[in-house]
């Protein structure tokens, strides 16, 4: 009897950086934490640790992320993720957004935006806006 012995290169499976999403119902706001995360996984999370609804378009699911807030309330939330991180938002309802890749140069968004060049993320999470007079988006 015949021994078959074969080597190959282990290759180690990719693994998800965490995504840290805390929701405090009495006062209506969360914290989150993520670095370079799938938006299709960071929206997931989110909803289920809040109830909120945040839609995407199929081509953004493996869009990568990163944003860091605390205690937040959702709408505020959900803009400085679209905001940090290039994208543009619209609030559907009470409960419901929507994330999209903005056309042209300036987002398409239901509030006011930032440009990403007028954001700054410091090392602890801290967000600096650059605000100019005549930047406000209707």
């Amino acid at each position: 009897m015949d021994n078959i012995l074969s080597i190959i290169p282990y290759n180690e499976p990719e693994t998800e950086p965490p995504i840290h999403i805390a929701y405090d119902p009495l006062r209506e706001v969360i914290t989150f934490d993520f670095t370079d995360s799938k938006l299709s996984f960071v929206t997931k999370k989110i909803m289920e640790s809040t109830g909120y609804n945040i839609v995407i378009p199929q081509p953004l699911y493996e869009h990568r992320v990163s944003a860091y807030g605390t205690n937040m309330d959702m709408n505020e939330a959900v803009r400085t993720i679209a905001a940090v991180n290039g994208l543009g938002y619209a609030r559907q309802s009470e409960s419901s957004w929507s994330l999209f890749k903005p056309q042209g140069e300036q987002s398409q968004t239901t509030d006011h935006a930032f440009r990403f060049d007028q954001l700054l993320v410091d090392s602890v999470g801290l967000i600096t806006a650059k605000i100019t007079a005549g930047m406000y988006v209707t």
